[in-house]
């Protein structure tokens, strides 16, 4: 399990050449409350206040994620 406060460092990780380091996740669609499942995304920014994610998806989409939605990353769990 993965406590919510290293949620950050794992999606905004960086390899030795400054690109965005691919992980999966599983987050909640705040709209409707889907879980989402992503897997080999990139986040290309993040918000502190509010607390966002952009995540880039291999079909080139983006798509914004709330810190407090994520509930799995590289298949483990988030608690809080």
């Amino acid at each position: 399990m993965i406590h919510h406060s290293v949620i950050h460092t794992i999606i905004e990780r960086k390899d030795g050449g400054g690109k965005p380091v691919a992980f999966d996740c599983a987050f909640v669609k705040k709209s409707t409350g889907e879980l989402i499942v992503a897997n080999g995304v990139e986040c290309t920014s993040s918000h502190f206040q509010p607390r966002t994610y952009n995540i880039k998806f291999s079909n080139n989409e983006i798509r914004k994620v709330r810190h407090i939605g994520v509930m799995e990353l590289n298949g483990e769990k988030v608690y809080r």
